[in-house]
């Protein structure tokens, strides 16, 4: 855990412009791009605003991680404004996807949970029904001006916090991302990446989700991608008794401050990192997800580390031959960066986005993008 100046620190993931600065909001330009597939699949989507509700316990934020469970809900944990309010991880609020409406749980063990904290990550182990939430970022008690990195690791059951302790684990950090994944030997929550408040990450950890210990996977093989902090990361779910394959792409190296614009995909079974194709733009902080059956990432949002900030969607086909294209949405929703993000739906059709920054705002708004696989386009 490391003190540090919190005006140093990106606490909603990224340098969040203060209301009033005129100077900064005047430099700000939206960037869109062409398509940049060749006989790709047509995808026809659509988005909707479907809650702009926000109360103390679901208020606006960035760094919040929203996770979806098989109760048809989504959980939303954690998150910080611009003024440095941090969200309470120890009580927990829900959006109920068939009413579309936010439901404050209650009767819920608290005492004792984890403290509020952003650029957490949290996963959904559908196996176990739990949710696990490891690191983030929160104020110092003592000194609110300096910032406490994190590396707890939470678990979260029928309404009950329990720390796994044991350690053995990463070192504190927090703009890492985590993803459940299968392996040959068990099931996994994979770490990759993130910051301490001046070096980023590029170890592999693996936290047994049977047994609860840590174990740092090991990669001599081929090319490797490069450290970096709020990048985005999903992986398929191993059917069929396969493994895993993990994707990251973007995100910034810290000690460069360069943004990347890159994509990697990383086989569980041969335990090899591929090199895919670039992205048509370089962004962190962006949220998406694997969509379709798994067979196409999509990716919205997200800025440049500049002038440069998104509203726009990009997919690339996993499966496929097409490579990158951006998607036509209409009502889409506005520029924003470090918002909350996760798949929902049969087969994966559809996209929910929570929230996030702008220079203008911190966002509360939920959008639900549904998408459709209609035709081959030659």
């Amino acid at each position: 855990m490391t003190g540090k100046n919190i005006q140093e620190i990106d606490l909603t993931s990224g340098a969040v412009v203060q209301k009033g600065d005129k100077k900064k909001k005047k430099k700000h330009k939206k960037k869109k791009h062409k398509n940049m597939g060749s006989g790709v699949c047509k995808i026809v989507a659509v988005s909707e605003c479907v809650s702009t509700q926000a109360s103390f316990a679901n208020g606006p934020r960035g760094g919040s991680t929203l996770t979806s469970n098989d109760k048809g809900s989504l959980t939303l944990l954690g998150g910080a404004d611009r003024n440095g309010q941090h969200f309470a991880l120890d009580s927990t609020t829900v959006f109920n996807l068939k009413t579309q409406k936010w439901e404050e749980t209650t009767g819920w063990i608290v005492e004792g949970g984890p403290c509020p904290r952003s650029g957490h990550s949290t996963v959904y182990d559908k196996v176990g029904s739990a949710l696990y939430v490891f690191g983030g970022i929160s104020p110092m008690k003592d000194d609110p001006g300096l910032a406490t990195f994190h590396d707890d690791l939470w678990k979260f059951k029928n309404g009950v916090w329990v720390k796994i302790e044991g350690g053995g684990g990463p070192s504190a950090r927090h703009e890492h991302r985590a993803s459940v994944v299968t392996r040959e030997n068990g099931r996994f929550m994979c770490v990759w990446g993130g910051v301490d408040g001046g070096r980023t990450y590029d170890e592999m950890w693996m936290m047994n989700l049977e047994r609860g210990d840590w174990e740092l996977l090991k990669v001599e093989k081929g090319e490797k991608p490069q450290s970096r902090e709020m990048h985005f990361m999903a992986a398929t779910q191993g059917g069929g008794g396969g493994a895993s394959t993990l994707y990251v792409t973007g995100g910034r190296h810290t000690e460069t401050g360069e943004v990347l614009k890159d994509l990697w995909a990383f086989d569980f079974g041969s335990v090899v990192w591929t090199r895919l194709g670039n992205p048509p733009s370089k962004r962190c902080s962006h949220g998406g997800g694997l969509m379709l059956d798994e067979g196409f990432l999509m990716l919205f949002g997200g800025f440049d580390g500049g002038e440069n900030m998104y509203d726009d969607f990009i997919v690339y086909d996993v499966k496929g031959e097409s490579g990158w294209s951006e998607m036509e949405v209409e009502a889409a929703p506005v520029i924003r960066f470090s918002m909350g993000s996760c798949v929902v739906g049969e087969r994966g059709k559809e996209l929910v986005l929570f929230g996030g920054v702008n220079p203008f705002n911190d966002l509360a708004d939920v959008h639900v993008v549904s998408i459709e696989l209609e035709e081959k386009v030659e």
